[in-house]
Parts: C-alpha cells; structure tokens; sequence
C-alpha cells in the first residue's frame, strides 16, 4: 500500500437530488497499476452542501458501499470531480480486500447465483489465492470490476434509493446499458438471493 494518499476522504454529490455522499480512499497502485485505487463509501449522507463534516464525524461509521475498484485517484476537477475534504490516519484497512471472481461470462444471466464457478480472491498480481465457492458464501463480496466516479455516484444513489423503497423506474431508465449493469451489480451484492430475484423484476421489458 501507498500510504502517501491512503485515507484520502472525498465528498461527492449524488443523483436525482439524493444529496452528497463520502469516501475513502485506499491507494494499491503498487500492488496493480490498473486496479489499485480502492473506494469504500460512508453510510453518512447529507442534504446540505455547504455543511463540511469534521473527518472523524465520517469515518466513524459503518461502510455503506465498498470497496469499489478504481482505475485511478478520483478527479478533483472538472464535471465528474469530487471534493477533497481531508486525510485520515483512520485506514479501513491495510491490505488488498478480499474479491469474488466468476470463472465465466458474468453477462449470461442477471442473477449471479446461477453462474458459476465462483472463486473467493484474495490478495492480487501473483500473489492472488482463489478458493472456489458456492455463491451464497461470497454473495456479499465486490467483484472487482473497475468503476469510475459517475458509476460508483449511480451505484450508491441506486442503493439508497431502493433502501429506502423508491421505484428506480421513475428514476432511471433501466433500458439504458450502463444503468442496468450498474444495478445488476449492487443487487447481486448488497441483497440476499429473494430479495435480489425481486429487484432483477425491474429489468423486464
């Protein structure tokens, strides 16, 4: 791990007026010049985008979403900037998170827990150790597929969205390629198989 910007905390605006949403930053690049950058989101959310939270009222709670796989440093500037609130010594954690990884074409069925094999990942790069297992052991690990800021935006918008119990559809167009992989991810992640055949519902034509 790079500790230089490890613990980064950035603030970003969520869609369709859900308010503004906080993460961290753990910086991998160099175990993986390609999928090094490591985004944990808060389950700390706010309304008013004037109010700068202290760091500590942040990273004392409970990871909402994450870890997302990145592909660079968040960008600072331009449209899809976050912003950059502060430096924690506070690490989530200190090596590369565990992932689940499908030997297979993922796009074959929404519903991940009819493909398979299935492997638990830990560790990357050469030292990475994958363990088979049935999809309900590793249903609630990330996959690994590297996210950008606008994804990971539509992903925790999604999410809070459908916990609160908002019909997506008047929120998003699920026809859209981008959208639908967006919430075939988290609702194959986040929710357990009942549920998640439920939310899957909302892709049909």
């Amino acid at each position: 791990m790079k500790v230089e910007r490890s613990g980064e905390i950035y603030r970003f605006r969520l869609e369709h007026g859900q308010g503004f949403g906080y993460a961290q930053l753990l910086d991998f690049s160099d175990l993986s010049n390609i999928s090094g950058w490591i985004i944990y989101v808060y389950n700390r959310f706010d309304t008013n985008g004037k109010l700068i939270p202290s760091l500590e009222s942040i990273t004392n709670k409970d990871i909402f979403m994450g870890p997302l796989t990145h592909c660079g440093y968040p960008a600072r500037r331009g449209r899809y900037a976050w912003k950059y609130i502060g430096k924690t010594n506070n690490l989530l954690t200190s090596t590369y998170p565990t992932m689940k990884h499908l030997r297979g074409n993922i796009t074959k069925d929404n519903n991940w827990a009819n493909l398979g094999p299935w492997f638990q990942e830990v560790g990357i790069g050469i030292s990475c150790n994958q363990i088979e297992s049935s999809y309900e052991e590793i249903r609630n690990l990330e996959i690994g597929i590297l996210d950008t800021e606008p994804s990971t935006v539509t992903k925790v918008t999604m999410k809070r969205l459908i916990d609160a119990g908002a019909n997506l559809r008047e929120y998003y167009d699920l026809s859209d390629r981008i959208n639908e992989v967006c919430l075939v991810q988290i609702i194959n992640t986040y929710y357990p198989l009942e549920t998640t055949c439920k939310l899957l519902k909302l892709l049909d034509k």
